[in-house]
């Protein structure tokens, strides 16, 4: 780091592997951080050494092939203080859990419980992503106990 600039290191772990931070602080005039607040956050995932890259790694960190596969059904809250029940449409699905387009956001965490499903049966989900695409919001939804509740006939190998 040169003398105009300050830096911050910060350790995490992330799947496992040790993860290095670092916070740069480029200090002096520049858009659109006249003050010097913190200009990059950058991860050094050259320390991870995971190659999320190659395909059988692919397949382990996702634990399931995702099949595309469009199923109307009803998402509703499992918290009493924030109470819904509206429709929602799953996009992709994986034993672990599916991504669904929705109405609103909802916030990461959320626990859900997804009715309607070909199987007939009722799952619980939480919440593990919520992007906003045009007038919906995909959501990420990590089933509670993994399975085939799509009822997909021929699942891919490794939904076993």
């Amino acid at each position: 780091m040169g003398e105009n600039a300050a830096a911050t290191l910060a350790a995490a772990v992330f799947a496992g592997k040790n993860v290095q931070c670092g916070l740069k602080r480029v200090l002096g005039p520049a858009w659109p951080d006249p003050e010097g607040r913190v200009r990059a956050l950058t991860c050094r995932h050259e320390l991870l050494n995971l190659k999320l890259s190659s395909f059988s790694n692919q397949k382990a960190a996702r634990r399931g092939t995702r099949v595309s596969l469009e199923i109307p059904i009803t998402l509703s809250s499992l918290d009493p203080a924030h109470p819904f029940s509206e429709p929602c449409q799953t996009h992709l699905v994986n034993p672990q859990g599916c991504a669904a387009r929705f109405g609103r956001s909802l916030e990461i965490g959320a626990a859900v419980q997804l009715e309607g499903l070909p199987t007939k049966t009722t799952v619980t989900a939480r919440v593990v992503n919520c992007i906003p695409i045009e007038k919906f919001w995909l959501l990420g939804l990590a089933l509670d106990e993994p399975g085939n509740v799509w009822g997909i006939k021929t699942p891919p190998e490794d939904w076993a």
